[in-house]
């Protein structure tokens, strides 16, 4: 990967999201999210499409998610 490219394409995940742990916005915090369940943010409202997936984020199921969450998970409010 490229840390470069890939600040300037988190800055659209900016818009929803941050990386400071226990910070939610319209979006979950994404602290720590490789390795972690989906849908397991404490304090944040999750779809149960999102709560019951039985996803980890993997750098690959994230890549997937991205390219197309309602493909991923049905249901998800994730909408980019």
């Amino acid at each position: 990967g490229n840390a470069a490219n890939g600040e300037k394409v988190f800055a659209q995940c900016k818009a929803c999201h941050v990386l400071e742990e226990g910070v939610n916005r319209v979006g979950p915090s994404l602290y720590n999210i490789v390795g972690r369940p989906a849908g397991q943010v404490p304090g944040y409202n999750y779809t149960p499409a999102n709560k019951n997936s039985g996803k980890v984020w993997t750098p690959g199921t994230l890549f997937t998610y991205l390219e197309n969450p309602q493909r991923a998970i049905p249901g998800t409010k994730m909408a980019f």
